[in-house]
């Protein structure tokens, strides 16, 4: 399983012409806190500089900190969920690629 997730992201981050950006910027947001370790774990061991957030609230107030390359979220979550969230950013300008 982890394999085909490792595959999953590499071919998607190559889509999203991140593949060779190996300092790219990435935020992960899921509340479920073992797939959230496991796609920081596979995106930090391939080179990416990952940043977790454990909600859509979690994930907002570290937006308007830093800014990222690519955003990798859920959909279902507590306080504020994927679609919230992606409606808040991209009304704010924000056109940061996702993957959910």
């Amino acid at each position: 399983p982890c394999e085909n997730l490792v595959s999953l992201l590499r071919v998607n981050l190559s889509k999203l012409g991140l593949a060779h950006m190996k300092k790219a910027q990435i935020l992960v947001v899921d509340d479920e806190s073992g797939v959230r370790e496991l796609v920081g774990d596979v995106l930090g061991l391939e080179g990416y500089q990952v940043t977790i957030a454990v909600d859509g609230l979690d994930a907002l107030s570290h937006i308007r900190k830093q800014k990222f390359d690519l955003y990798v979220l859920d959909i279902n979550m507590p306080k504020i969920d994927g679609l919230v969230l992606l409606e808040k950013v991209r009304s704010a300008g924000d056109m940061t690629p996702l993957y959910y």
